[in-house]
């Protein structure tokens, strides 16, 4: 009986995994960018840890979330992605980096109660890389560029 239910929510997640990747293309952007005013971009300092969480817990239908992790046992439709998704991750978590030294940090009363809220970006994208790390395996995320590893 399990194995019918694991093997009925393969099949859902095979024929909905095109959008739930699209939906994560979309998102990845936004999440590690912000306008800048001037027509550009400028990486965020913090994100929303609920919108961290939705990136690694996409909805599989309104009452059913399903983790990336279970494209453990698809891991090869993520590959084609991998290859945009983790330098431009990378990019943004150096850049985050190097922009920290340049920003005045705030202590006050409201910025307390927002850091329940938000995280600081190279969290975020540490938590991502985390979890595709789970899905293809620490040697495909992050390994060698002269392997079929992606660079990172």
């Amino acid at each position: 009986m399990a194995d019918a239910a694991e093997e009925e929510l393969d099949i859902k997640l095979q024929k909905i995994a095109g959008d739930l990747i699209a939906d994560f293309d979309r998102s990845l952007p936004p999440y590690l960018r912000k306008p800048d005013g001037a027509g550009g971009s400028v990486v965020r300092a913090r994100v929303r840890c609920r919108e961290t969480d939705r990136l690694v817990s996409l909805p599989l239908t309104p009452s059913l979330h399903v983790q990336l992790e279970p494209f453990q046992e698809l891991p090869q439709l993520l590959d084609p992605h991998l290859s945009t998704w983790l330098p431009l991750l990378a990019e943004s978590y150096l850049e985050s980096l190097q922009a920290r030294h340049h920003r005045p940090s705030r202590a006050t009363a409201a910025s307390a109660r927002a850091d329940a809220l938000l995280m600081p970006l190279p969290a975020g994208i540490c938590r991502l890389l985390y979890t595709f790390a789970k899905i293809r395996g620490e040697k495909v995320v992050g390994g060698p560029s002269s392997s079929r590893g992606f660079f990172f």
